[in-house]
């Protein structure tokens, strides 16, 4: 609250508090799921390296499958933060810099 009450007062419209929070939490929420899908592949990897490679086994990944988890995953991010983003974004500046 006090974020974007500094923000408002700053001059900041709702929808550019949105907007700057959407961005901020799509940036963090993208970099997670990235980071989770490459530390899936290299454990794989490492599966494959250690179990299967000496049996002629090929490495191959479900590229779709992955893209489609990412893209899934980006989405319910956005819906779970997208309505208390938007709440926030209408606190007066008055009442979120009162709590200070």
């Amino acid at each position: 609250r006090r974020t974007i009450g500094v923000l408002r007062a700053l001059g900041y419209r709702r929808k550019m508090v949105t907007a700057t929070f959407l961005i901020e939490v799509s940036w963090v929420g993208i970099l997670g799921i990235l980071n989770g899908v490459l530390v899936a592949v290299g454990f794989h990897y490492s599966l494959y390296r250690t179990f299967w490679e000496d049996q002629g086994a090929d490495f191959t990944l479900p590229w779709a499958s992955i893209a489609t988890i990412i893209l899934g995953g980006w989405c319910l991010i956005i819906l779970a933060t997208v309505l208390p983003i938007r709440a926030a974004s209408k606190v007066p500046p008055s009442a979120a810099l009162r709590d200070i």
